[in-house]
């Protein structure tokens, strides 16, 4: 089952899968809260195959968000659920239990945003922390800010603020 047409939601690649998760229908309607997966392994009649990855829990519908893939987490964070923007952080082990848990962080977090952009950095000091930037506060104005999201040995997740070289942020 393929996942209908939306816009402002998040998708990912894992290995030989891609997965899509919430967005925005249009005239104010939130698409549904399932974990879509586009299957590559499975191809037939020289289609790949979508399904609907059965998990426990949900982060509730949002546009809006971020995800990444922090191993073997899939992560969401932040968006729309419809009344409010938020800043919660929800991660799913999609190769383990496939149980989406709410995660609590550290005291210094990140404000709750829509649109931003975010990525994992794969070399360097930041290597294997998902970096978010920008995006649209709770007032609607657009911020200038970047986080990063580090995952620690024992599973552990928090947020730091990204160091900025000779105190300058981008412009």
């Amino acid at each position: 089952m393929a996942p209908t047409n939306r816009a402002a939601h998040s998708a990912i690649s894992v290995d030989k899968f891609f997965f899509v998760f919430g967005g925005a229908l249009g005239g104010g309607e939130l698409a549904d809260d399932n974990l879509y997966q586009l299957d590559f392994l499975t191809i037939t009649e020289d289609k790949a195959h979508w399904s609907i990855r059965t998990c426990k829990g949900t982060p509730g519908a949002r546009y809006g968000h971020v995800m990444a893939y922090l191993r073997p987490y899939i992560i969401i964070f932040g968006g729309n659920t419809g009344s409010e923007a938020v800043g919660d952080i929800w991660k799913i082990d999609i190769l383990g239990n496939c149980i989406w848990e709410k995660v609590t962080t550290g005291p210094e977090n990140p404000p709750p945003r829509v649109y931003h952009s975010a990525s994992v950095c794969r070399t360097g000091t930041a290597s294997g922390m998902m970096v978010i930037f920008g995006g649209r506060g709770i007032d609607g104005v657009p911020l200038n800010d970047t986080w990063g999201l580090r995952k620690h040995r024992d599973g552990r997740l928090d947020w730091m603020k990204a160091p900025y070289r000779n105190n300058s942020k981008p412009g």
